[in-house]
């Protein structure tokens, strides 16, 4: 098994552990169980429960890396790259039981002032960074002074979705909330934008 295969595992494992068992009850024993490696395994890859708690709200915030890969190669229109975001916007949006899991292990990390909520807050910067990035070749308005704002509201609008989606108060069918929550976006970040290009 490849070392980001058995580190997968390691995480998809832990999920499930603490779905179960709660963030405090959880432990490295029963993660290492649950994806059938040893202690040392994961060990191997974190350096205890905490950082490996962080790389599981990484990959919940991370969804535009993929896309940023499509858009940097060049061979994607505007469209192309906004219904990648959409896409991937979608897809994190329905996963309910990983929206429970990122906003209660967010919230347990910000609690904490460690190393581990400084890295959390570095790889927040980097998403915002990344998906500002993404505005400029889906809107074809390169604005470097708006572009990371609306990026910053529109990671935080995303993990107020989630905390609706996590307690159930959704105001209509979780479909139709998250077709206007897109295209709410799109249309103004490239309104605003437009109207104030450099």
């Amino acid at each position: 098994m490849k070392n980001s295969e058995k580190k997968q595992q390691i995480l998809e494992a832990a999920m499930r552990v603490i779905r179960t068992q709660g963030i405090e009850k959880t432990t490295v024993r029963e993660i290492a169980s649950q994806a059938g490696v040893t202690t040392g395994a994961v060990y191997h890859y974190y350096k205890n429960k905490e950082e490996l708690f962080q790389d599981i709200i990484n990959e919940s915030i991370h969804f535009s890396q993929k896309v940023i890969i499509a858009a940097g190669s060049g061979e994607k229109t505007q469209q192309e790259i906004f219904n990648e975001i959409a896409d991937n916007v979608r897809r994190r949006l329905q996963k309910e039981d990983e929206q429970k899991l990122h906003i209660a292990l967010l919230g347990d990390l910000i609690s904490k002032n460690d190393q581990n909520k400084e890295r959390v807050a570095k790889n927040y910067k980097t998403t915002i960074k990344n998906t500002g990035d993404l505005f400029g070749p889906a809107s074809g308005i390169e604005n470097d002074k708006y572009k990371y704002l609306m990026a910053s509201f529109f990671v935080a609008a995303l993990d107020g979705m989630a905390i609706q989606r996590s307690l159930g108060v959704y105001p209509a069918k979780e479909d139709k909330v998250i077709d206007i929550f897109i295209e709410f976006f799109k249309e103004a970040i490239l309104g605003y934008l437009a109207e104030h290009k450099e």
